[in-house]
């Protein structure tokens, strides 16, 4: 017979030989999908029998001049038959006739969730079946035959408890038919055994989690260290321990001692208890076990009851399971002391009421599965306990028979023959038919970049995905969205989901979604995107002067961003940590006043932050604004223009000379973690140095500080010689900013950390790929706002950002978060501001022998003035108050030495601390104000009282007005 030309040969996706429910994706043209999906839950009626008349009459029953079948099942297009009817035996057969769609092609054979084996296929094979009405001969087809589990070793799975027959079905009506049957419900007896068989089972499986290290072992309550009943037995083997491999079980157990002799420990018949897991799970990571047993003890008196490894009762690290409430604490230990008294009586309780390791196994695993050991765990003939393996001993009699015709366009139909009942239960849907996982594909190549990204839980919960599903589905008025469930029982299982994920995302980014699918990427950007739309900028590696050692940089920014920085003043940058895996986000924001919002102009990944990482980014930056703008960057106190002061926290390595100051936010966070165990003066002191004017008692502020103790002179050497920037950054007398650019900065960073919460809302932990095109979506979306309100005078809000507005807004915040501490210091009774500092013990002073420092603090300088009647104590950071703005008084770096304050209002500048059982006072020399100022000083009462409160700290750069 002459070759069919190969434009009739259908596009159809053919098995795989390892997985055939899974087509191998981009082997093939997509095949075209209909606008809804089929229905999952597609079980036709019976077949319908052909009579005697119907076969006196034609071909209508004739497969060929051999075969012949007794009944005939017509299915319409695109259905979806999982679990076609069969026959009895094998004398009689059922022809399933599938309407097809010749130019989207998925052989309906695919569909069927019982695993086949195919035994054989014939080209050019005829089938009266799917001949042509008008001239009745027959098509040219393939032939695929194939049995059901028939292969020994390849049939469906089954445990060795398992019940020896199973019932047989030829036809399943409805899906309610494929539900298991309902299990009755728990009783609290046997969850309780459950419980306690579940945990003796993974005392079997783990061991003792020391392994063979050696440490300190706990020590249990009531019970010493010469108990003779510690004894060690034998260790477990290591292949046990160290693979997968099923193993025999160890002669001597984990249960019996060292004492039992030796003739015992091999009679298999000798306890119902001896038995080691013949499954041990991989312990790479933690070694072997250790080999000791496991023992438990019980103590009438207090009713406590403890499992523990006695391996070395001198180290640490062993097992002990001390809270055993929930278990039956009888039963477990008789498992662990090998009781077969109470172990037969407890199992065989439980065998008659259904479960426990006696009774029959009903777990049933399908061909395709990879697993070879049962999920429970059965007693033995010899009453070992051992895990169940899994065997393919069932030989199913069923056959399937298919035929493709060559030519789908003149006979689009295809049958599918069935003959033999199967002697198994039906499997599970574990099995995805062919058109759903199309349906899948196409949902996650319709996510493009975001699938670099996608899980099964971000899909449920991706508003595009979800829609179109719905449309999918075909439910568009239901009110519950939609899951992949609805598409397929089988995507219930987010594994199996997971499986198509990873298969479209190597198809998507086949050189992966880290730093080559970086590269590639910005590849495609320059040769698909116009000039105005480039975003990633550089892509590039660069070696560590005078090492080995690397570091990566990528840099992403449009060249709008680059006008926007070159004419910027005042910027504020911060690293995020959190939202790409292994990569340093450097970000930089700034206020755009005239379009009055905040505005992303860049943002780097880095793998280092080190100065040399942060001085070539800022060098590749210049050269991108440069080739944007064809303007350098800028700055002000070399060029007279350009950047004036940059803000940004601790990091060490992106510290800038000259321009750079500190967050006042970090800079105060830092002090608050080491607050509660300084004196509240020294914390004072601290805060006072973030100041941008001159502080006449700058050096009594540092002798306080250095006499508040280790943390207090770690922290200060820190900023004077570990960061050298760090106390330029705080205190401006000490940079060479001038006063007005530095009181015209921001004095935190906390715009570019919303900009890295609101990124942070589209996921954390992101590859690269995805971090690099969200970063993407939101700085397009800022600009393009920027450059509506810019050109339409459309602010973002209906209230308008001005100054004053912002400002009010501060100050509200501010108000209810001081609300915020009131009430909870209500509730506690003790001020949320308020740190104990170590200043007394018993009365002493931090400062006198004895106190909790034990050093003696420099004292600042006295003034002689009498103390006040009621004790006070002092707010360090003391406010220049006035009617005039700091920048409009004084724009110089050095203000004028004051004068001297008249002695009548010595008591208004004088801050005193005062100890119980310290006479002498201290106090500190309050700078004068420039001229137009008045000296502002708070004060409060030891005692709190309803309008002040004690534990007052500082808030913001500058004073706190009340």
């Amino acid at each position: 017979m002459s070759s069919v030309p190969p434009t009739q040969v259908p596009r159809h996706r053919g098995p795989n030989p390892h997985h055939h429910h899974l087509p191998i994706l981009g082997k093939d043209d997509p095949l075209p999908l209909p606008e809804h999906a089929p229905s999952n839950s597609y079980f036709p009626p019976p077949a319908t029998p052909i009579t005697d008349a119907e076969r006196q009459a034609g071909n209508l029953h004739r497969v060929n001049k051999c075969t012949t079948v007794d009944s005939i099942a017509h299915h319409p297009i695109h259905s979806v038959l999982e679990f076609p009817e069969t026959t009895p035996n094998n004398d009689t057969r059922i022809a399933h006739l599938f309407a097809v769609d010749p130019n989207s092609f998925r052989d309906p054979r695919l569909n069927v969730q019982y695993s086949l084996d195919v035994t054989g296929s014939k080209d050019a094979q005829g089938c009266q079946l799917l001949g042509s009405e008008d001239d009745g001969k027959a098509a040219l087809c393939y032939k695929f035959t194939a049995k059901c589990y028939m292969v020994t070793g390849k049939g469906v799975k089954v445990c060795w408890a398992a019940p020896p027959e199973f019932d047989p079905h030829v036809y399943i009506p409805s899906k309610d038919k494929l539900e298991r049957p309902r299990e009755e419900e728990w009783s609290p007896a046997r969850l309780v055994f459950e419980k306690t068989f579940g945990l003796y089972v993974s005392l079997l499986r783990e061991g003792c989690v020391a392994g063979t290290s050696p440490s300190a072992s706990p020590t249990l309550p009531h019970e010493g260290d010469n108990d003779p009943s510690r004894k060690e037995t034998h260790q477990t083997s290591s292949r046990a321990a160290r693979s997968h491999e099923p193993v025999e079980p160890n002669p001597t157990s984990l249960n019996q001692e060292l004492t039992v002799p030796e003739e015992a420990s091999t009679d298999e018949d000798s306890s119902l208890s001896d038995a080691l897991p013949n499954y041990r799970p991989k312990r790479d990571r933690r070694g072997p076990p250790c080999g000791g047993r496991f023992v438990m003890r019980v103590y009438p008196d207090s009713g406590a009851s403890y499992v523990w490894d006695s391996k070395d009762p001198s180290n640490a690290g062993h097992n002990i399971i001390r809270n055993l409430h929930g278990f039956d604490v009888a039963y477990l230990k008789a498992l662990l002391e090998s009781d077969e008294e109470v172990i037969r009586e407890r199992e065989e309780k439980a065998e008659k009421a259904g479960y426990g390791p006696l009774a029959p196994c009903q777990y049933v695993g399908e061909h395709r599965q990879t697993r070879e050991f049962c999920v429970y765990w059965h007693r033995d003939k010899a009453g070992k306990l051992r895990r169940g393996e899994l065997s393919g001993t069932v030989k199913c009699p069923s056959t399937f028979t298919s035929y493709v015709p060559y030519d789908l366009q003149k006979h689009p139909k295809t049958a599918l023959i069935t003959a033999g009942a199967h002697i198994h239960p039906p499997p599970r849907r574990t099995k995805t038919p062919p058109i759903f996982i199309d349906f899948l594909n196409s949902l996650l190549f319709d996510l493009d970049w975001r699938v670099a990204d996608a899980t099964p839980r971000r899909l449920s919960t991706d508003l595009q995905f979800t829609t179109r599903l719905r449309h999918i589905l075909n439910q568009n008025d239901s009110q519950i969205a939609p899951t992949l469930a609805d598409l397929h029982p089988s995507f219930s299982n987010l594994d199996h989901i997971g499986t198509y994920i990873k298969q479209v995302r190597i198809l998507k980014f086949p050189f992966g979604t880290n730093w080559e699918g970086a590269q590639k990427l910005k590849e495609i950007h320059d040769k698909t995107l116009p000039s105005d739309q480039q975003y990633i900028r550089l892509v590039k590696e660069y070696p560590f002067d005078g090492s080995t050692d690397s570091f990566r940089i990528i840099l992403c920014m449009f060249p709008q961003q680059s006008d926007l920085l070159r004419l910027a003043k005042w910027l504020v940058c911060d690293t995020s940590f959190k939202r790409v895996k292994g990569w340093k986000e450097f970000g930089i924001e700034l206020w755009e006043p005239n379009s009055e919002r905040s505005m992303s102009v860049c943002r780097a990944f880095i793998t280092s932050e080190s100065a040399e990482a942060h001085r070539k980014l800022f060098e590749e930056l210049d050269v991108i604004v440069k080739f944007d703008t064809a303007h350098p960057l800028r700055f002000h106190y070399m060029h007279g223009e350009g950047w004036q002061v940059i803000t940004m926290d601790e990091h060490k390595g992106q510290a800038l000379a000259y321009i750079w100051r500190l967050c006042v936010t970090h800079y105060r966070r830092r002090i608050l973690g080491i607050a509660p165990s300084l004196p509240q003066d020294v914390v004072n002191a601290m805060h006072s140095l973030a100041s941008p004017h001159v502080l006449q008692n700058f050096d009594e502020l540092l002798l306080v500080i250095r006499g508040g103790g280790k943390k207090a002179i770690d922290w200060l050497e820190d900023k004077i010689t570990g960061s050298p920037f760090a106390l330029p950054g705080i205190y401006r007398p000490k940079s060479k900013i001038p006063l007005d650019h530095w009181l015209a900065a921001n004095y935190t960073t906390n715009g570019i950390e919303q900009k890295h919460a609101d990124l942070n809302r589209d996921g954390k932990a992101l590859s690269l790929l995805s971090g690099i095109m969200l970063g993407f979506q939101y700085d397009a979306r800022s600009l393009q706002a920027q450059t509506i309100t810019a050109t339409f005078l459309m602010f973002p809000r209906h209230k308008e950002a001005t100054v004053s507005a912002r400002m009010q807004l501060a100050i509200r915040r501010q108000g209810n978060a001081e609300k915020k501490r009131a009430f909870n210091a209500t509730k506690t009774g003790v001020s949320p501001q308020k740190k104990k500092a170590r200043t007394t013990t018993k009365g002493k002073s931090a400062s006198q022998p004895g106190g909790s420092q034990g050093t003696q603090r420099p004292k600042a300088t006295a003034l002689s003035t009498a103390p006040p009647t009621t004790p006070l104590e002092p707010f360090a950071n003391l406010s220049l108050g006035g009617t005039q703005s700091i920048a409009q008084a004084s724009t110089s770096t050095s203000p004028a030495a004051p004068a001297p304050l008249p002695a009548s209002s010595s008591k208004a500048v004088t801050a005193i601390s005062s100890q119980e059982a310290d006479e002498t006072q201290y106090a500190y020399k309050i700078p004068a104000p420039p001229p137009g100022y008045e000296v502002v000083v708070f004060f409060a009462p030891k005692q709190p009282t309803p309008n002040h409160d004690p534990g007052f700290r500082p808030q913001g750069d500058g004073a706190r007005f009340s």
